[in-house]
């Protein structure tokens, strides 16, 4: 078994962006390294990329009435950047959501700069992915303020999570 190896991100930056600079030196390095090791890349900016990409689908759900869809998609944006936060404290790829939900409370139990409400969201809009996904029930459904208030708090989530790993 190839010992695996992580391809720092300002590495992956020189290569996508062909940084005059830095270009022929990553390149050289990326190569080297894979002929030697199995490469990983750190996944906590593909986590954050899909939570921020999420949280404009959800808005474009809120704008069109698509209340189901705006709250389960706030909860997969705030699950996402978790993911991102978990990994970068961890190592860690947590995949299920109630997995998720322990690892980030455990890490954020005593972060003061991530308050109560934060730290309850995904628990609380889990509850939105459930009625989009299994309620059955015609006379359930997630209200627009409902999906409004998921939509702004995943926002403020997402940007506390980033601000924490800047």
């Amino acid at each position: 078994m190839m010992t695996a190896v992580m391809v720092d991100s300002n590495v992956m930056l020189d290569l996508m962006t062909e940084d005059a600079r830095w270009l022929s030196w990553s390149a050289a390095a990326v190569e080297n390294a894979a002929d030697r090791f199995r490469l990983v890349i750190n996944p906590t900016g593909a986590f954050l990329d899909k939570s921020r990409g999420l949280l404009g689908q959800a808005d474009t759900m809120l704008a069109v009435g698509l209340t189901d869809a705006a709250g389960r998609t706030a909860y997969l944006a705030g699950l996402h950047a978790a993911q991102a936060l978990i990994f970068e404290r961890t190592s860690k790829v947590i995949k299920r959501h109630r997995g998720v939900q322990n690892e980030l409370q455990r890490l954020t139990k005593d972060e003061p700069r991530f308050d109560p409400e934060l730290r309850a969201f995904l628990a609380r809009t889990y509850n939105l992915k459930a009625i989009a996904d299994y309620d059955t029930d015609p006379d359930t459904a997630v209200t627009a303020e409902e999906a409004q208030e998921a939509v702004e708090t995943a926002k403020g989530f997402v940007a506390r999570i980033a601000e924490l790993l800047a």
